[in-house]
């Protein structure tokens, strides 16, 4: 099977969620929870300053990888209002060269029901949870109602495949999230699972780039991993 020429994953620029919750998952009180405005993950919007590191990071892409054939985004409003910003990096004759394309399966991991509650609230209806966690690990630990690492994975398989097989020798970029591209570099790169078990423990900063180069080999060619330009 032919394979695209190059793969670039982002990660989106900083959100709402991401400042106000300084990278935890759990609003730890009710006061951060209504800083936060309840807004759904697929809602969730960029900072004044996730924009201005999208625009910076269009140019970098534009001066590293050249033009992209295609550029795919989740469609959560993050993820899209970072592609946007990261086109304009380009001219107008160069965005007609390239394709914007949505795809769901390139979306964030679920969290499930805790996606809102408190850190006490998580306590008091789940007080399993951090024993199940414990044992399961970060690979196959499941947020109640959610997904697990392992189950983004198996929808990132999916995803890969279809590239594979619509997108040869094609220059590819996707603006995603953090957990699905640990999975995507997992699949990609074949780890075993002790070194699967290491990335899915890496924080993956906002913006951060990782990128793939086919060659004819099986494994490509990692030539950026979760790198901050």
């Amino acid at each position: 099977m032919e394979r695209p020429k190059l793969l670039v994953f982002v990660r989106h620029p900083e959100s709402l969620r991401n400042q106000q919750m300084e990278g935890g998952k759990i609003f730890i009180s009710d006061f951060e929870r209504k800083k936060s405005g309840l807004i759904p993950d697929y809602k969730i919007p960029l900072t004044p300053n996730g924009i201005e590191q999208a625009k910076k990071l269009g140019v970098v892409l534009k001066r590293e990888f050249g033009i992209f054939d295609i550029l795919i985004h989740s469609g959560y409003l993050r993820s899209k209002d970072a592609t946007h910003y990261i086109f304009v990096s380009y001219t107008p004759e160069e965005r007609k060269k390239i394709i914007v394309i949505q795809n769901i399966l390139v979306r964030e991991r679920d969290t499930g029901y805790t996606f809102f509650m408190t850190k006490e609230e998580v306590e008091k209806f789940f007080p399993f949870l951090q024993t199940h966690w414990n044992a399961q690990g970060p690979l196959f630990g499941i947020p109640p109602g959610g997904e697990s690492l392992m189950m983004v994975t198996t929808r990132a398989s999916i995803f890969l495949e279809s590239l594979y097989r619509d997108y040869p020798d094609k220059k590819i970029c996707v603006v995603s999230h953090g957990n699905f591209i640990k999975s995507i570099h997992g699949i990609i790169q074949e780890l075993p699972f002790d070194e699967f078990l290491q990335e899915a423990n890496k924080p993956f900063p906002n913006c951060c780039v990782t990128a793939y180069e086919f060659s004819g080999t099986r494994i490509p060619k990692c030539v950026i991993h979760n790198h901050v330009f």
